[in-house]
């Protein structure tokens, strides 16, 4: 697809790739869809597997456990 410039505000600047896939599946689960990495990265112009990666990699750890309990604090 191609971009438009307002598509630019949806970008993630300042997040690393483990805060993005904790944000994925933090809103996957509050929207009960079973998968979004697609959807997100179009969103975000990222790359849907290295999402998918960095969760599967960083979902245990503390950092993730920590910035998803801020997501839920934040949210709801």
């Amino acid at each position: 697809p191609t971009r438009r410039s307002s598509d630019l505000s949806y970008a993630l600047k300042n997040q690393s790739w483990t805060e993005r896939s904790v944000i994925v599946a933090f809103l996957s689960g509050k929207v009960q869809r079973m998968c979004m990495w697609k959807p997100f990265a179009e969103l975000w112009h990222c790359d849907k597997g290295a999402l998918q990666s960095a969760y599967q990699k960083h979902c245990d750890t503390k950092a993730a456990m920590l910035y998803y309990k801020k997501l839920e604090r934040i949210v709801g």
